[in-house]
């Protein structure tokens, strides 16, 4: 059985983490007009003109941002989408090793850190 937390921020950003039991998923919605990250996969409908694009962080990056947390993380990602010529990120994906606890803290923290992240690409 899952369970789930989760809070939200400036009334439209979401942070989601859902404990399936084998492991913590937690998803942060996010905004950043274009996505200057290297693709490392692309999932497109038949006409290409519609994608959502996938760039996994290097762990160097994730002990840099997430502090005492990147030790629990198996990966991290930065979701977004291209509809036509125009890129923009919108999601931050993190999945955590299974038992995992995140506080209402910790997620606030999450939160913080992956704004901070897409900060130093701009």
């Amino acid at each position: 059985m899952s369970s789930f937390t989760e809070l939200w921020f400036n009334n439209y950003y979401r942070v989601l983490a859902v404990d399936s039991g084998d492991e913590v998923i937690v998803s942060i919605d996010v905004y950043m007009d274009g996505f200057p990250w290297r693709i490392d996969e692309e999932v497109c409908l038949s006409s290409k003109e519609y994608c959502i694009l996938y760039h996994r962080v290097r762990a160097e990056d994730i002990a840099k941002h997430y502090g005492g947390l990147a030790g629990e993380t198996i990966s991290l990602e930065i979701v977004g989408v291209r509809a036509g010529d125009r890129l923009e990120a919108t999601d931050v994906r993190i999945l955590f090793r299974k038992g995992a606890h995140l506080s209402k803290s910790d997620l606030e923290s999450l939160y913080s850190s992956t704004l901070k992240l897409l900060e130093s690409y701009r």
